[in-house]
């Protein structure tokens, strides 16, 4: 009987599964060339995003710098040899010109995202600097590596970046790269006024997400002629919207530090217009949308009501939003996930919110501060009677109080997944009865997730061993809970 080999198309889908698994990629290098092809191109796609829970993230950086510097023209090695003829440091880069590298692993870049390659140079610049001296020329090695990765790169489809300040070369280096692009992440400095560059909005009007992330922000938030560039960035990103077929994610971050809030006021007017303009041009077309540190004082809820076709909603940290100014009437007909974790409103909000998910809703995450007792009966009846559907719920910040009045009450709920993180250190989940009895009689559940301040991840004792095996008996896995945001993910 013959062997059937695999098409090539069939071989990437099983590979592609595992495109988050490292360990997996890594073996898969060591099948054959086509497999290794496959593999080395989801590793490359961002080398850095399996730097990050890696306990030698250093190394692991530095050497994905060196083999850019590897991939080199010479064009490239005459500069950055020209700025190590000016000091003394390591010259460990030079001996990689020789090695012969099996892939141009710079092509395989999609993910282009600024600060992550910044940090990488950064910890590769201070690995060869062994004099800790002329520590200006830090600039002009990131500059010239940065070049690099561009002119390496191909076709990008998620790029974080700060658009206002690309320069001659970096439009021209990467303009054409942008006809792909889905995911945009715009973070800005406001150091100098500059517009989004019009080639740049021309060649990226593709976008499936964008993002508009102000957390850099706040420090240079009372600069010079601060409010005229804000008026300039804002309407430029309207612009940048408008030229978009379908745009499917909004995500918009405006975090800021307290010190600033009077000055914040004067400028926020350009925010809230910005937003309401991109929810309502893109009413039919938005699936996702997130609204970080937003005063709903100014901005109507209605907006996000006509976003016919939400899936995802959340909102975080934010204030002025009342009873008064949501209609109870209307309902989200799609929506299926919700997050409503640390705003400044009242509990009878959040009911009204979760009710007009009707019984779409699938996964909610709900959250309270030290202060905010938003979780209580009223809550807890809204879940258990308007989301049949639901199967992830997740506790972003919960008291301990709370959380064991939590369990009476989702006991009919079919969970396959939940998670809280409680507000004090202190306390386990552990030895709470009202959660034992809940295992008793639930058949449904797979995951739970226990938050950092639980004492069951402070302690290996035998009560922690005996709470695991009676998990085990009921088919749960425990996880870590980290009540990460939602603009990190992507779900559905």
């Amino acid at each position: 009987m013959s062997t059937q080999i695999l098409n090539i198309d069939i071989i990437y889908e099983i590979v592609n599964q595992l495109k988050d698994n490292s360990f997996s990629l890594f073996n898969f290098l060591l099948v054959n060339k086509q497999i290794c092809q496959i593999a080395v191109s989801l590793l490359w796609k961002n080398p850095f995003k399996f730097c990050k829970f890696n306990i030698n993230i250093d190394y692991k950086c530095y050497s994905i710098i060196q083999i850019y510097i590897t991939c080199f023209n010479e064009e490239e090695r005459t500069k950055i040899n020209s700025i190590f003829d000016k000091v003394n440091f390591s010259t460990e880069f030079t001996k990689s010109y020789d090695k012969t590298l099996l892939f141009e692993y710079g092509k395989y870049l999609k993910e282009f995202k600024f600060h992550e390659l910044e940090k990488s140079i950064s910890i590769w610049y201070n690995t060869i600097n062994t004099t800790n001296d002329k520590s200006y020329l830090a600039t002009k090695f990131k500059k010239c590596i940065m070049h690099s990765i561009m002119r390496q790169c191909k076709k990008l489809n998620c790029m974080e970046w700060n658009v206002l300040f690309m320069d001659e070369y970096k439009l021209e280096t990467m303009n054409h790269k942008f006809t792909e692009l889905e995911n945009l992440s715009l973070v800005f400095d406001n150091r100098k006024n500059k517009k989004i560059n019009s080639n740049f909005k021309n060649c990226c009007q593709n976008l499936f997400s964008l993002t508009f992330d102000y957390l850099d922000f706040a420090k240079s938030y009372l600069r010079k002629n601060h409010l005229d560039n804000v008026k300039i960035l804002t309407n430029e990103v309207m612009s940048l919207v408008e030229l978009q077929h379908d745009l499917k994610e909004f995500i918009f971050d405006h975090r800021y530090s307290e010190e600033n809030e009077e000055e914040k006021i004067e400028y926020d007017k350009y925010f809230d217009d910005m937003i309401t303009f991109i929810l309502e041009l893109r009413a039919n077309s938005l699936t996702k949308v997130l609204l970080y540190f937003v005063d709903f004082n100014n901005i109507s809820f209605d907006f996000i009501e006509k976003c016919i076709n939400l899936e995802i909603l959340g909102l975080r940290h934010n204030k002025g939003l009342s009873l008064e100014n949501i209609d109870p009437y209307t309902t989200f007909k799609n929506l299926k996930l919700l997050d409503l974790s640390y705003n400044e409103w009242s509990s009878e909000i959040n009911i009204l919110i979760i009710k007009k998910a009707e019984d779409n809703l699938t996964s909610l995450i709900i959250g309270e501060g030290i202060n905010n007792r938003i979780i209580n009966d009223d809550t807890l009846i809204i879940l258990t009677k308007y989301c049949p559907k639901l199967n992830s719920l997740s506790f972003s910040k919960i008291s301990k109080k709370h959380l064991n009045m939590v369990f009476s009450y989702i006991i009919n709920i079919n969970l396959i997944t939940l998670q809280f993180d409680q507000i004090r250190v202190g306390g386990t989940v552990m030895k709470s009865e009202n959660f034992l009895n809940y295992i008793k009689f639930q058949t449904s559940l797979l995951n739970l997730g226990i938050g950092k301040n639980d004492d069951y991840w402070h302690y290996y004792n035998k009560s922690r061993i005996n709470f695991e095996k009676l998990m085990k008996q009921n088919n749960i896995r425990i996880i870590g809970y980290r009540p990460d945001d939602l603009k990190v993910k992507r779900f559905l």
